[in-house]
Order: C-alpha cells, then structure tokens, then sequence
C-alpha cells in the first residue's frame, strides 16, 4: 500500500501529473472549483515554464476528452487562472489586490466579449445571448416540462421574459463566480506549498481588509444598479453593465465578509472543520448579507470585538 501511495504521489507531482489531476478536477462536477490549483502551485514553486507544459498536457487531456469546447474551456478557466494569479504572487501583489484585479479581468473580458457579438453578429448582445438561453430552456422542456412549467408559474414570467432575466443576470454571476474561483485555488495552494503559505502569512488573513477607495465606487455603482432596476429605467443593457459592475465591488466584501464570518465562528467552535461547514452554508443562503458585512467592517472593524491581540496574528 506505501509503495502504491509513493507512486500515486510520484505522478501527481510530476508536470504531467499536475496537468492530468486539473483535468481530471475541471471536468468532475465536485473538484472543479479547486481545479486550477494543482498547476498554480507548479507555477509559483518550480516556475512559469514547468506550469506551462502542465497546462499544454491538460489541454491535450481535455482535447481529448471534450474536444475544442473542452479544451478552451480548461485554457479559459485553468490557464487563465495559473497564469494571472501565478503572475500576481510571484509579483507579490496583496490579496485585497488578487481579488480586485480578478474581477476587473472577468469585467473586461465580459465587455469584450459583448463588443465583438454586437460587432460580428450586428446584434444586441443581450439578445443574442436571451437566444441561446431561450434554445437551452426548449430542449429542457422537452425532456422536464414540469420543471420549467412550474417555473414560468413561480417566477410570473413567460419563457422569452426568463431567458431575458438569465441573459442580464448571467455577466454578474460570471463575474462573483469568476472571483471566488480564483479566490479559493488561491488558498487551497497556500496550503500544500511553503511559497503561497509564507505569502498568506505576510498578508495575514486575520488582518485582510479592503481598501477604503473602494467604498464610494461601490456606492455609487450600487446606487447604478438600484436606479437600473427601478421603474425609471428602461434599458436592459444599463441594467446588466450596473449589474457586472456592481457584482465585481460585492464579490469583493463578500470575501472580505467571508473572513470575518470565518473568524467570528471559529472562535465560538475552536474547530475549523465546524466553522468552514458553517460559513460555506451563509455564504450559499446569504450572498448580500455577508458581502454587507465585509463592506460595513471597512468602518466598524468588526473583529476587535472577538479577536484578542495574541490571535490577530493567526494564520488561518
């Protein structure tokens, strides 16, 4: 069993190794929020050149496996991720700085993206994309009528209103998905390689707070988004830039506030299996609720009422 085991941890080391496990992560539907990890920590410990060839091995893995749809989606995901965050760390750029400059690329890509539909196809983007969301919903009634009937009833709209709905929405949740993605491959690999660690613990997780500059973009964007929904406005396309936009600042306090909930319940239950169940559940049922909390911590510094001096240089 050892001798398997040291193999086991032989392959899973090696440059191929690396690029077959993020594969292998990416495609299965629980590790892939952690599949960009394995070829992270290759590029911050042993280099830039031993991450790539693991990226190419993975891609020709995918290939393989998905064909082209599977392989830019794990160099769009994977690679995209190694690379900029690898790049980031090596430059020894903050967390706080890790994480707005995660959401500005997610933004910048979404409106480039959204520049060369209207520009190739001569359509309105969100149109196009309330297409294709309106095909997947068809096919999905053909094979769950009641699902999507039962929908369609809850939500009091018709198909073609909820494939709008989807299409504005979708930047946003690209854009917060994007970010805590990246957000935890990053700690997962401070936690297998002594580079990462040594940078989580400069940073130190128990003193991460964001900036104050953010505060007033975030209001203002915030107040952006409000407007967009309200009865005053009728564009669509005003909704979902403020909602890409607004979804970028949150993603960061939600983070922010993910820390300090994390905290706040390990010192209650002094175990981090216990706390991490407990914060993965508030960060599903309340998004908003702890992105508040972290955006208002930038004024009311909510950890020096449960952290004492001695602990508020622990590492997580």
């Amino acid at each position: 069993m050892s001798k398997f085991l040291g193999i086991l941890k032989t392959i899973l080391n090696s440059t191929a190794g690396r690029g077959l496990t993020s594969c292998l992560m990416l495609f299965s539907s629980f590790f892939a929020v952690i599949s960009a990890f394995p070829t992270l920590e290759s590029y911050i410990r042993l280099g830039r050149n031993r991450a790539m060839s693991s990226l190419l091995f993975g891609t020709a893995l995918s290939l393989v496996w998905g064909g082209p749809v599977g392989a830019i989606c794990y160099l769009a995901i994977v690679g995209v991720a190694t690379v900029f965050v690898g790049e980031l760390i090596n430059r020894d750029c903050s967390v706080p700085k890790i994480i707005l400059y995660s959401g500005l690329l997610a933004l910048i890509s979404l409106t480039v993206l959204g520049v060369y539909i209207k520009l190739h196809y001569l359509v309105n983007p969100l149109d196009f994309v309330s297409g294709k969301i309106d095909v997947m919903l068809s096919l999905a009634a053909k094979n769950y009528p009641d699902m999507l009937k039962n929908t369609l009833v809850e939500t009091g709209l018709t198909q073609k209103e909820l494939s709008m709905f989807v299409a504005i929405k979708l930047p946003a949740i690209i854009i917060a998905g994007w970010i805590l993605f990246l957000f935890v491959n990053v700690l997962f690999a401070s936690r297998f390689d002594y580079r990462t660690n040594s940078f989580f613990g400069k940073e130190n997780l128990s003193k991460f707070k964001i900036s104050d500059f953010l505060v007033i973009p975030t209001l203002l964007f915030g107040a952006l988004y409000a407007y967009s929904l309200s009865g005053y406005n009728d564009s669509k396309l005003l909704e979902t830039i403020a909602a890409m936009i607004f979804a970028t600042f949150a993603s960061v306090y939600f983070l922010h506030g993910i820390l300090i909930a994390f905290l706040f319940i390990k010192g209650i239950f002094s175990n981090g299996f216990w706390a991490t169940l407990f914060v993965l559940f508030l960060a599903i049922t309340g998004y908003m609720v702890v992105a508040g909390v972290g955006f208002f911590d930038t004024c009311f510094d909510f950890r020096k009422y449960f952290l004492n001096k001695d602990k508020k240089g622990e590492e997580l």
